[in-house]
């Protein structure tokens, strides 16, 4: 890949964002085998072959929530991604997309609900 040289206020912004980004790629992969020898000391003590009892563990559903503002916006276009990438767990059944039906709070001022919906929509 070809490095172009922007100003090195943005080439510090970049580092800063590479640096950030695998900080919290590591604590992920750190947190991900955490996951895996604690599912793995039950597995041994239900003695079951199973790691985990899970009746749906065919099944992996990812949840979805828009929220307010330019959520909706940014979320269809993430779930246009996961349809792309994913086509074929979701072809297969063994993957579900669920979208949160949740709408923005009737509890909050008309300001409030007002500030949620972007100026170019108003």
């Amino acid at each position: 890949m070809d490095k172009k040289i922007y100003s090195s206020e943005i080439e510090r912004d970049i580092r800063s964002a590479v640096e950030n980004f695998e900080i919290v790629l590591r604590e992920q992969v750190a947190r991900n085998q955490r996951m895996r020898a604690e599912r793995e000391e039950k597995g041994a003590a239900n003695k079951t072959g199973d790691p985990v009892p899970n009746p749906n563990r065919d099944k992996v559903i990812i949840g979805t929530a828009a929220g307010d503002g330019i959520g909706p916006i940014i979320m269809a276009e993430a779930e246009r991604v996961l349809k792309a990438v994913l086509r074929d767990r979701l072809a297969s059944g063994s993957l579900v997309l669920s979208q949160s039906k949740a709408s923005p709070s009737k509890t909050a001022s008309p300001q409030a609900r007002q500030s949620r919906t972007p100026s170019w929509q108003r």
